[in-house]
């Protein structure tokens, strides 16, 4: 509980920036917010103590543009498969532009603390590597993020709202 109180005093911290950019004060507003709401897990298998990935993973994420609009620097909370609260940190690229959204390519980090140990993550410790397409259209968004595990690979399919600020 603790932890989500946290993540909601950061967002609420974050929206005041933007407020205050509003009105000429604050170059730390952020352009873009995403409401995550969920994933699906395609030809992936959840270890056999967990049971079954939790489809169900709120969370918020904001974005900064960068490079002329072409990319943007994004942070963030969701909730993981597993259930824990994972802090994210991201880079995207647009790839191409459409009338109603666009296709980026993302690269990321996020911090999966002892959940980490269900990943294939390199060894990178609590940290666990994302990379894949970010699908924009109107106001809803899709994510498709390849992942491996020891019998193949699979995919993860994310989804949720997004808005620009």
């Amino acid at each position: 509980m603790r932890k989500w109180l946290l993540i909601l005093s950061l967002t609420t911290a974050i929206l005041s920036q933007k407020a205050l950019a509003e009105e000429g004060g604050s170059p730390l507003a952020p352009d873009m917010m995403m409401i995550q709401l969920g994933s699906h897990h395609s030809n992936l298998s959840a270890p056999r103590n967990i049971g079954s990935f939790e489809s169900f993973n709120p969370g918020v994420i904001f974005s900064w543009e960068v490079n002329s609009s072409r990319g943007s620097i994004s942070a963030g909370v969701f909730r993981n498969s597993y259930g824990s609260p994972s802090p994210v940190l991201s880079y995207s690229h647009r790839l191409k532009d459409f009338e109603t959204g666009y296709v980026a390519a993302f690269a990321g980090i996020a911090d999966y603390g002892s959940d980490a140990e269900f990943v294939n993550n390199g060894g990178l410790g609590s940290l666990v590597p994302l990379a894949g397409l970010h699908i924009r259209h109107r106001n809803f968004y899709g994510q498709l993020i390849p992942a491996k595990e020891e019998a193949g690979w699979g995919a993860i399919v994310v989804f949720g709202l997004q808005f620009d600020l």
